[in-house]
């Protein structure tokens, strides 16, 4: 609940969704902004200090099982107890959050998400929309000189964090997340200049399952993502990628195209009632040689 906030992005998908009901004619310019070194730059006193005041102001998310000063007193003894060696030697972090933990990420969510309600709020000149993914923001301007004006403001309300802007490339389309956005509003997968295409190899030790799910979910992710005018081309180019990783043709096409057929059609809720009853769980290495013999041997019991 202290890290909801109504400019925050669940996934892709809800940016997706957001950005095209957005889509106004008045902001044509797409820009996305980022935060240098995020986890490492962030006050996270300041964060504890934004916790606190939303804790005041809603009692109702604190249980009565502890007072907002002992979760105060948590928060605190947490970030200035993080330890690490370097070289022999032992050195305590006393700016920014410890890298890998999960109050790190929460803190600097809450911080990120501040800032930038409060830029919105007292913008003399706020975008149509904003929302952002991590340390990631997207808006809708008139023109650069919206977008660059909006990223002055915001950075004159912290000191710890420092925002960079990215503008459209030259043929007028501008990435986000994993979403390249067209100058016409349609969209198609975008990948970095790094991405090498490399995926769990079809030889290599792992199941079958996890194999076939590596075809389907690239496969919805293109279908959920792509303008049917690039859907087209996406799909041709995972079909190469997953032949380069020693995937069967037949397979591919078959995976790819239940998948398709099974997010095309329209679900409809069963009549009939499902039967559920509970299984036992069991948990052993995987092995290549074996896994198939002992799940079918184990099926027998309901395991």
């Amino acid at each position: 609940p202290l890290t909801a906030s109504n400019i925050r992005l669940k996934n892709s998908e809800d940016f997706l969704e957001r950005f095209s009901a957005d889509i106004d004619e008045q902001y044509p310019y797409y820009c996305s902004l980022d935060v240098k070194s995020l986890y490492t730059s962030c006050d996270m006193q300041k964060a504890v200090d934004t916790v606190m005041d939303k804790l005041t102001k809603n009692p109702e998310l604190v249980s009565e099982e502890i007072t907002p000063e002992a979760i105060k007193s948590l928060l605190i003894f947490s970030l200035d107890n993080s330890y690490f060696e370097f070289n022999h030697k032992f050195f305590r972090q006393i700016s920014g959050g410890p890298m890998g933990s999960p109050l790190t990420v929460a803190l600097a969510e809450v911080r990120v998400s501040d800032i930038e309600a409060t830029a919105i709020r007292t913008s003399p000149d706020p975008p149509k929309s904003y929302y952002h993914f991590v340390d990631d923001g997207f808006g809708h301007f008139r023109n650069s000189d919206h977008a660059n004006s909006f990223l002055m403001h915001l950075n004159s309300l912290a000191t710890d964090l420092e925002y960079s802007i990215e503008h459209p490339r030259p043929d007028g389309s501008i990435p986000f997340l994993d979403i390249n956005i067209h100058p016409d509003n349609s969209t198609s997968i975008y990948r970095k200049p790094t991405h090498t295409n490399l995926y769990t190899h079809y030889s290599s030790a792992a199941t079958s399952s996890s194999k076939e799910s590596v075809v389907r979910t690239l496969t919805r992710r293109a279908f959920k993502l792509c303008s049917s005018k690039h859907l087209g081309n996406e799909l041709q180019h995972l079909e190469a990628t997953f032949l380069s990783n020693g995937y069967p043709l037949q397979k591919i096409r078959h995976l790819m195209q239940k998948t398709l057929d099974r997010l095309r059609s329209t679900s409809r809720p069963s009549s009939t009632p499902r039967l559920t009853h509970s299984h036992i769980l069991a948990s052993v290495p995987y092995s290549q040689s074996y896994a198939s013999s002992i799940k079918m041997s184990l099926a027998r019991y309901d395991i």
